[in-house]
Order: structure tokens, then C-alpha cells, then sequence
């Protein structure tokens, strides 16, 4: 996709999910800007995570969108938020299930731990 097509993407997934802010859902007060996600380096490294990941037909209840950053920010060594890491995960097709300020996503957990154990082994 060109550049302009992913800030509109975004912008519109951002719309839908006006409750999604830097800590996760329901947090108003710390508002996600579309051009500032795009731009950090934080949605970057969050999108090429994700674009290793299996996407399933349910939803994985075994591990939140705070676990997968956290396996996002032991991979890479940077900090990513979890309003980023959800942001993310929806511009990248997949489904959510919103739980407080988390969200749990139809992502392989199977693919997800072969691939997070190459990575410790490299």
C-alpha cells in the first residue's frame, strides 16, 4: 500500500475505535493521532511483528494485546504502547475482542510461540 492509503486506512480504523488511546481502550485522555502513529517507530516495528502472525477464525482468549506487546518489546528491545500495539493489530486485519483496556485477536497462539522461540534462539 502507498503511504497515503495506510494514513487513510488508519484514520478510519481510528474513527471506529474513538475509545483507543496510547494505554488501550477507554482512555481518553491520551488520544491516538493517526499521523503520529504512523509515524512512530513504534507502529512500524508493531506491523512487522504482526506480519509474521497466523490470523485464526476465533478469537485467542490465552493471551491479551498488553501480553503481545510485551513479546513485541522483548523482540525488538523498544518500548511500544498498547493502544499502538491494538492500533496495529487492527490496521493489520484482525479481529478484536475488547476486555478493559486490552483486546484479545484472532492470532495463532501455536504460530505465535514457534516464531518468538527461532527468535530467542538466533
Amino acid at each position: 500500500m502507498q503511504p497515503l492509503k495506510n494514513l487513510y486506512k488508519l484514520k478510519n480504523i481510528l474513527k471506529r475505535y474513538k475509545d483507543l488511546g496510547r494505554p488501550g481502550f477507554n482512555t481518553e485522555d491520551y488520544p491516538l493521532d493517526s499521523c503520529f502513529v504512523t509515524e512512530s517507530y513504534e507502529f512500524a516495528v508493531c506491523n512487522r511483528w504482526l506480519s509474521t502472525k497466523q490470523k485464526i477464525k476465533t478469537i485467542n482468549n490465552k493471551i491479551s494485546s498488553y501480553g503481545l506487546k510485551q513479546k513485541v518489546e522483548k523482540r525488538y528491545g523498544e518500548y511500544v504502547s498498547n493502544g499502538v500495539f491494538i492500533a496495529a493489530a487492527l490496521y493489520n486485519g484482525f479481529k478484536i475482542k475488547k476486555s478493559g483496556p486490552n483486546a484479545f485477536f484472532n492470532i495463532s497462539h501455536k504460530n505465535m510461540n514457534r516464531w518468538v522461540k527461532r527468535e530467542i534462539q538466533v
